[in-house]
């Protein structure tokens, strides 16, 4: 069973000895011994005190659905930027992958269902709407409006129709158009996670120590896996923002601003995920000389993102 015990705040050195030479009362103030910093021994038990705690903003950390929700938006907004993010969610606190796992598929469906309003009108604009074409009136029916909300929770891959003699089929109405080419692209940022989880795994094995809690290096490494996949479901959301848009109003064809808009998203999403991954190097595992690992997995991890889709997509 791994003892953890007090460090310096600075350079993380063991403070036992330090404890061991009180004679008759405990300072406030103490000095490492290794790095010279000052620090509040007060500030080195809340660090003690944090193996194992949780955060009252982290969805991970929620119990229950009610506040696995609630604390989505906080969660959410602290994950923007990752070194804010690692500050409090570091590799102390208590690891919960089963919960953070339910918070990441309840964070994509909420994201599908919210962009799937542009389903409606996409699809009434490509004549996949029910009972529902250009200069037509709605028909209100239960089967109608069902259909109606099947297909806009379905774009662009699928769409209901309900033709005039009451038969009902099930279209593919987008199937040629460029959508599947751009939402194919995801593949890039799996890639990118691949290769990170690759090249932490040989570190890992690299500098394997025999008292070292393998339950919860794997957690944290868990834990570092399932957020860089969060920029997957977003990215699909955000191809079917901008089709969604097209279909339905056909303005973005004169400017072509829909491509350009999904490439400089993916964009920014790896490079979200590359900072996410520099941060948990150097914050969560506390890698010395953690540069030459960070700059050899940002530039390997795109390469070999590129080089999965491809090959994936071949």
């Amino acid at each position: 069973m791994t003892i953890h015990i007090p460090i310096c705040p600075q350079c993380g050195y063991d403070q036992r000895g330090q404890i061991a030479r009180w004679e008759s009362q405990c300072p406030l103030e103490g000095r490492c011994t290794e790095c010279g910093a000052e620090f509040e021994w007060a500030a080195v038990y809340a660090i003690l005190a944090q193996w194992g705690s949780r955060v009252d903003w982290y969805s991970e950390h929620a119990d229950g659905w009610g506040e696995l929700l609630k604390r989505s938006a906080g969660t959410m907004a602290r994950l923007i930027f990752p070194r804010r993010f690692f500050r409090e969610i570091n590799h102390r606190r208590a690891i919960r992958l089963g919960m953070l796992v339910r918070w990441t598929i309840v964070v994509s469906v909420l994201l599908h269902l919210a962009v799937s309003l542009i389903g409606f009108p996409a699809n009434k604009g490509e004549y996949a709407w029910s009972q529902a074409g250009y200069g037509e009136v709605w028909r209100v029916s239960f089967v109608d409006s069902l259909c109606n909300t099947v297909s806009a929770a379905t774009f662009p891959f699928a769409a209901f129709v309900q033709y005039e003699d009451g038969a009902i089929d099930l279209r593919f109405p987008f199937v040629y158009y460029e959508w599947g080419d751009y939402m194919l692209i995801a593949w890039v940022i799996v890639g990118v996670v691949l290769c990170w989880t690759v090249l932490m795994g040989a570190v890992f094995l690299l500098r394997w120590r025999e008292n070292l809690d393998r339950k919860h290096e794997l957690g944290l490494f868990g834990r570092v896996i399932v957020l860089s996949l969060l920029p997957v479901p977003i990215y699909i959301q955000i191809v079917r923002l901008g089709f969604g848009i097209h279909a339905a109003t056909g303005m973005t064809s004169a400017t072509n601003w829909v491509p350009v808009m999904y490439v400089i998203s993916l964009l920014v999403l790896i490079f979200w995920q590359q900072v996410l991954w520099t941060h948990a190097v150097r914050t969560i595992w506390q890698i010395k000389r953690s540069w030459v690992i960070n700059i050899g997995g940002c530039i390997g991890s795109f390469i070999g993102g590129v080089i999965f889709a491809i090959w994936i997509l071949a």
